[in-house]
C-alpha cells in the first residue's frame, strides 16, 4: 500500500511537469469518457433501471390483434377489457385506462389539464398508494356514480395549498362537478405526466363502449408462478368465447408483452447502437492517449535505466507508468462526469419523446460505471506503453548516442499498430455517421402531402355532457359539436391575415388513429366479417384540405351544400383510389363506412335505420397522417356536417404572416363562443413537422459529432506517429539529402509512410463496417447499411485526412538542414 501510494504521488508530480500534455490527455479522456456516461445515464434509466411500480417484473400489457390481416392493435375493446377481467385465471388484477385531455372549468380562466380515466384498480396492479384519502372502488364504475376524481401531489399543492382536508375540494372538469377523494404520490405516472384520473365510466348509448374500438391500454399483474405463454393461452381462451357470442370479434386474439418493453417502444436499439459508437470513441481516444505516453515515455528511458540499474524490477516500473495513465484516467473521468451532466441538462431540447426522460439523471450506478470505465480505460491506454518503456537496455539508455536506436524503433512500429487501429475504427463510426445523415437528409426531402408553412393548429375538446343523451339532428338542429365548430371557424375565418380555416380529426405526422370497414356498393358482400377491408378515415370541416395545401388531383372537396340531409359524399386520396378501384376511375363509386348488414348479427342495426352510402367526389394527394418513412395507407375522408362529429378537433388555419401572432385573436374569438373551453397543443405545422423526426435528427446528430470527433482523433493519431518517425530519421533524411535525395524525394517517403498506414486501416475499418452496419439497417431510410458509394467515399475523405496530417511533418522534413541533421546526435 506504501508502494501505491508512492506511485501515485510520482504520478502526480510528473503531470504536474507536463502541464500541456496532462491537458490534452485529461481533456481527450473527459469528452471519450463523458460521452459514454451520457449515453450510459440515458440507457440506464430507459432500459436497465426497474420501472418504478412494485414488482414490475410481473407487469405486463395485454393488447388484441387480428393475425390474419397483418394487423396489431395497441390495446383493447371496453367489453373484451371487461370480459378479461373477469374471466381470466393468470392475474392478480388487470386494469385499462385511456388518455385524455380534461378541462379545468369554472375558474377566471379555463385550463386544461393531462389526465386518465381509469378503471378501479388501476393504482391498486401498479402498487401505488396515495398520500392521502384513497382512490377508487368498483362501484365507482358505474355511470352517475363516476363524479370522483384522484389528483397528484404536485397539482393538490399548486390548487389547494397541501390542504388535508378532502371534503372540502372538488373540481369542475368538462363542466360537471367532481369530488376530490385522493391524492396520489408526487413523481408517479404511468406514460404521460398526469395531473387527474377520473373512473372510467360509460354513459347508455356510448358507441365507444362496444367491440371493434380497442382504444384501452390494458396492464396487468401476473399470478405468481404463472408464465406469460400459460397467460397467452388463457386469454386467448376467452377471446374465442367472446368471438362466439360477437361475431365482430371473429379472427380477433389477444397477446401480452412485458410493460418494460411496452413503455420503451422501439428505442432500444438506437439506444444500444449510440453505446456503442461511444464505446468506438472511447477507444479512439485510448489509442490517441496510449500513443501521445509512448512518445513521452521515449524521452523517459534514460530515467527508467536509471531506476532499473538501481534495482527497480520491471514490474515495478510497469507499476509506476500504469498508476500514472490510472491517474490520468480518474481525472478524465471526473471531468467526464461534469461533460455527461452538462449533456444531459441539454437533452429535453433534443429528445423530447423519449421515454422515461423523467428518469434521467446521474445516480450511484452512473457514478459507479465511470469509475470503472476509467480504471478500464487506464488499463487500456497504459498497460501498452508500460510494457514499451520498462523494456529498458541500460548501455543504450545511458549512452547519450542511444537515442535512435531499438527502443525508438519499436515505438515507432508499436504506435503504427496503434494508428492503424484508431484509422480502422474511426472509419466505422464515419460510414456509420455518414449512413445515418444521408438518412436523416432524404427523411426531411419526403414529402407529406401538405405544406405546413404558414400554418398554426391548436386543439379543441369539447365536454362529453355535450353528447350525451342528444339526439343528433334531432328535429332538423345539428348536434351542438357541429354548430360550436361552423361558428369557430367562420369567426376564426373572418380575422385579418387569415387565408383559409380547417378542422379534422387527427392531424398530419401524428399517427392513423382511425380506421373504419369500408364496403362497395357495386361488389359482392365478403363471405365473412374479418374478409371486408379496413380503411384509414378523417372527419373533416370548413375549409381544412386548403388551410394545409393537400393538392386536389381530382372531382372536388366538400362544399356546404354537403350536409346531413343532402346526398352523402366522401372525398378518398390517391393511395385509396389505388388500392380499391386499380386502372378505374373513383369518381362516382359508392361506398359505405360500414360492414356489409347481411354479415352483422341480429339487432345490430336499429330498426328503421338504413345504412348510410356515400359517393366519391374527390381525389386528394396522399398525405403522411403516421411517421414520415411510412407510406400513406388508403384513407377517406368525410364531412362532419355528414353526422361523424367528435369531441376533439384539431383546427388548422393558414395565415399570410406569422401564424403564432393570430393567436391572441383566436383565443378570444372562442372565449366568446365558449369562455369555459381553452386553447391547448397550440403549434404551428413547421414545428410538428420537426417535432415527428426528433429521434431520427438526434441519431444523426449524435453520429456525426462521434464520426467527426473521432476523424478529428485519427488525425491526430496519424500526425504524431509520423511527427515522431520523423524525428527519429532526421539523421537518415540528413545523408539522403547529402547523398543528392531531392525535397520531393523526401516528401514521398514521409507521406508514403502515413498513407501505407491510412489504407490498412481503411481496409480492416471496411471489413469492420460491412459486419457492423448491419445493425443500423432498422434506423436507416432511403440507404442501404451496405451502401457502397457511402463506403467508397468515406474512405476516400479518410485517406485524404491522412494525407493532410501526414504533410506538416513531412513538409517540417523537406527543409532540413543536412549538415545540421547530420550533427543531429
Amino acid at each position: 500500500m506504501t508502494n501505491l501510494w508512492q506511485d501515485l504521488r510520482h504520478a502526480g508530480r510528473m503531470m504536474a511537469k507536463s502541464p500541456g500534455f496532462t491537458a490534452v490527455a485529461v481533456v481527450t479522456l473527459a469528452l471519450g469518457i463523458g460521452a459514454n456516461t451520457a449515453i450510459f445515464s440515458v440507457v440506464n434509466a430507459v432500459l436497465l433501471r426497474p420501472l418504478p411500480y412494485r414488482d414490475p417484473a410481473r407487469l405486463a400489457q395485454v393488447f388484441c390483434n387480428e393475425l390474419s390481416k397483418g394487423r396489431i392493435f395497441q390495446g383493447v375493446s371496453p367489453p373484451d377489457f371487461r370480459t378479461l377481467r373477469e374471466r381470466n385465471r393468470s392475474f392478480d388484477s388487470l386494469s385499462a385506462l385511456y388518455g385524455s385531455p380534461i378541462n379545468l372549468t369554472g375558474a377566471p380562466e379555463a385550463e386544461q389539464l393531462s389526465g386518465e380515466f381509469v378503471s378501479s384498480e388501476f393504482f391498486s396492479t401498479l402498487g401505488i398508494k396515495p398520500v392521502l384519502g384513497r382512490t377508487f372502488v368498483s362501484d365507482e364504475e358505474q355511470w352517475g356514480s363516476h363524479h370522483v376524481v384522484v389528483i397528484s401531489e404536485p397539482f393538490w399543492r399548486s390548487h389547494y395549498g397541501a390542504n388535508r382536508n378532502l371534503s372540502q375540494m372538488t373540481l369542475r372538469l368538462n363542466g360537471e362537478q367532481y369530488s376530490v377523494v385522493g391524492v396520489v404520490p408526487a413523481g408517479f405516472q404511468f406514460l404521460d405526466n398526469q395531473q387527474v384520473w377520473m373512473p372510467m365510466a360509460w354513459a347508455p348509448g356510448d358507441v365507444m363502449n362496444s367491440h371493434s374500438n380497442y382504444f384501452l391500454t390494458m396492464i396487468g399483474r401476473l399470478r405468481s408462478g404463472v408464465n406469460p405463454q400459460q397467460a397467452f393461452a388463457d386469454l386467448n381462451s376467452i377471446m374465442g368465447g367472446i368471438a362466439e357470442r360477437s361475431p365482430e370479434n371473429k379472427g380477433i386474439g389477444a397477446d401480452l408483452k412485458p410493460l418494460r418493453d411496452a413503455v420503451v417502444g422501439d428505442v432500444r436499439q438506437a439506444l444500444l447502437v449510440l453505446l456503442g459508437a461511444v464505446g468506438f470513441v472511447l477507444l479512439i481516444a485510448c489509442v490517441n492517449i496510449a500513443n501521445l505516453m509512448l512518445a513521452r515515455g521515449a524521452g523517459r528511458q534514460k530515467e527508467s535505466a536509471i531506476r532499473a540499474a538501481l534495482g527497480a524490477s520491471r514490474g515495478r516500473l510497469v507499476r509506476q507508468f500504469v498508476s500514472e495513465s490510472l491517474l490520468l484516467s480518474v481525472a478524465g473521468g471526473a471531468a467526464g462526469l461534469m461533460v455527461a451532466d452538462w449533456s444531459l441538462r441539454l437533452l429535453p431540447l433534443v429528445a423530447k419523446s423519449l421515454p422515461r426522460a423523467h428518469e434521467i439523471r446521474i445516480d450511484c450506478w452512473v457514478v459507479a460505471f465511470t469509475f470503472a470505465l476509467s480504471v478500464v480505460t487506464g488499463a487500456l491506454f497504459g498497460l501498452a506503453p508500460a510494457l514499451q518503456c520498462s523494456a529498458v537496455g541500460l548501455n543504450d539508455s545511458l549512452n547519450e548516442s542511444g537515442r535512435t536506436s531499438g527502443a525508438g524503433s519499436r515505438s515507432v512500429k508499436l504506435r503504427s499498430v496503434l494508428v492503424i487501429s484508431e484509422v480502422g475504427l474511426s472509419l466505422v463510426l464515419l460510414i456509420g455517421a455518414a449512413l445515418m445523415i444521408q438518412s436523416f437528409r432524404r427523411l426531411m426531402q419526403v414529402d407529406a402531402g401538405f405544406d405546413p408553412a404558414h400554418v398554426l393548429t391548436f386543439e379543441i375538446d369539447l365536454p362529453q355532457s355535450v353528447q350525451d343523451g342528444v339526439d343528433p339532428y334531432e328535429n332538423g338542429a345539428p348536434p351542438i359539436q357541429l354548430s360550436f365548430f361552423d361558428q369557430l371557424l367562420a369567426r376564426t375565418a373572418s380575422l385579418p391575415g387569415v387565408e383559409a380555416v380547417g378542422a379534422t380529426s387527427g392531424l398530419p405526422l401524428q399517427g392513423e388513429n382511425w380506421s373504419k370497414l369500408i364496403t362497395f356498393a357495386d361488389r359482392p358482400a365478403p363471405a365473412s366479417l374479418d374478409q371486408v377491408p379496413s380503411v384509414q378515415y378523417r372527419s373533416v370541416s370548413g375549409d381544412y384540405f386548403r388551410s394545409l395545401g393537400i393538392r386536389l388531383l381530382e372531382g372536388r372537396i366538400f362544399n356546404q351544400g354537403d350536409g346531413r340531409y343532402n346526398p352523402l359524399v366522401a372525398v378518398v386520396n390517391k393511395a385509396a383510389a389505388r388500392h380499391f378501384w386499380p386502372n378505374q376511375n373513383p369518381i362516382g363509386k359508392v361506398i359505405s363506412m360500414v360492414p356489409p348488414e347481411s354479415l352483422l348479427p341480429p339487432g345490430t342495426i336499429p330498426k328503421g335505420y338504413h345504412i348510410p352510402w356515400e359517393t366519391v367526389v374527390g381525389i386528394v394527394d396522399n398525405v403522411r397522417y403516421g411517421a414520415l418513412s411510412e407510406d400513406a395507407p388508403p384513407e377517406i375522408y368525410a364531412s362532419m356536417a355528414q353526422g361523424d362529429t367528435m369531441l376533439t378537433n384539431f383546427v388548422t388555419v393558414r395565415t399570410q404572416g406569422d401564424p403564432i401572432a393570430t393567436v391572441p385573436f383566436i383565443r378570444s374569438v372562442l372565449s366568446q363562443i365558449n369562455k369555459d373551453l381553452p386553447m391547448t397543443n397550440i403549434h404551428t405545422m413547421d414545428q410538428i413537422r420537426a417535432d415527428s423526426v426528433t429521434q431520427p435528427r438526434l441519431e444523426s446528430v449524435l453520429f456525426g459529432f462521434f464520426g467527426g470527433l473521432g476523424l478529428v482523433l485519427a488525425a491526430l493519431g496519424i500526425y504524431g506517429v509520423i511527427s515522431y518517425s520523423t524525428t527519429l530519421r532526421i539523421r537518415e533524411i540528413g545523408i539522403r539529402m547529402a547523398l543528392g535525395a531531392q525535397r520531393a524525394d523526401v516528401l514521398k517517403m514521409i507521406l508514403g509512410y502515413g498513407i501505407k498506414l491510412a489504407v490498412v486501416g481503411v481496409g480492416i475499418g471496411l471489413v469492420l463496417s460491412l459486419v457492423l452496419t448491419r445493425f443500423l439497417a432498422n434506423l436507416l431510410y432511403g440507404v442501404k447499411a451496405a451502401d457502397p458509394l457511402t463506403f467508397a467515399v468515406v474512405a476516400v475523405v479518410l485517406i485524404g485526412v491522412a494525407l493532410l496530417a501526414g504533410y506538416i511533418p513531412a513538409g517540417r522534413a523537406m527543409k532540413v538542414d543536412p549538415m545540421v541533421a547530420l550533427r543531429y546526435e
